[in-house]
């Protein structure tokens, strides 16, 4: 048998992708029992089984994953690499944006899905009252940098900016990000909820 055991805050999602919903997350110390690899864009990933059977999948990190019955790993099997869906992506808080007065959050969106993406509303849940903001496949980072996208494509990402938000230091906000193949929010969509602290 062949136990993964967490060094660090771990994932555990529903598929062996980044852009899957999370089921849990391993903390440090916790034991699974490993049953299964899969590959997804260069990353291994490992289906394991949680204490209370529901199965889910975590990324190999050379710092935070540890394996006890290492000498198993060769006989797990092997899963094929998931088919990503019309639409999937990741998004990460990625640093401050300001011009003068304006200040703003820059947001990476990444496209792991088969679809383009044409529009993009951020919707702020907890950490400020009734902000909503949307924003669409353009940004500023500082008043001498400004560009553009009308689409982010499969497999590359853009840098998104909400602009009207302060700094925010030491909050942790939790946000949904909703993507859509077309401009104006027109379907398909997907959304995904998460948290980040600026």
């Amino acid at each position: 048998m062949v136990t993964l055991v967490a060094e660090g805050n771990l994932y555990c999602r529903q598929g062996p992708a980044p852009f899957y919903e999370e089921v849990t997350i391993l903390r440090p110390g916790d034991r699974v029992r490993t049953i299964g690899v899969a590959t997804f864009d260069t990353s291994r990933y490992w289906l394991v089984a949680l204490p209370d059977t529901r199965l889910c999948w975590v990324r190999e990190s050379e710092r935070y994953t540890t394996f006890e019955g290492r000498e198993g790993l060769e006989a797990l099997p092997l899963f094929p690499t998931p088919e990503p869906p019309e639409l999937a992506f990741t998004v990460a808080f990625a640093g401050q944006a300001e011009c003068g007065s304006k200040h703003g959050w820059l947001f990476e969106i990444v496209n792991y899905g088969t679809q383009p993406i044409e529009s993009v509303k951020i919707t702020f849940a907890q950490g400020l009252t009734n902000g909503v903001w949307e924003t669409y496949l353009d940004w500023w980072r500082d008043c001498a940098t400004r560009s553009g996208v009308p689409a982010i494509q499969p497999a590359h990402s853009a840098l998104l900016t909400v602009a009207g938000v302060g700094p925010g230091y030491g909050q942790t906000f939790t946000a949904t990000a909703r993507v859509c193949a077309r401009d104006h929010l027109l379907g398909p969509c997907a959304e995904q909820t998460f948290s980040f602290r600026p």
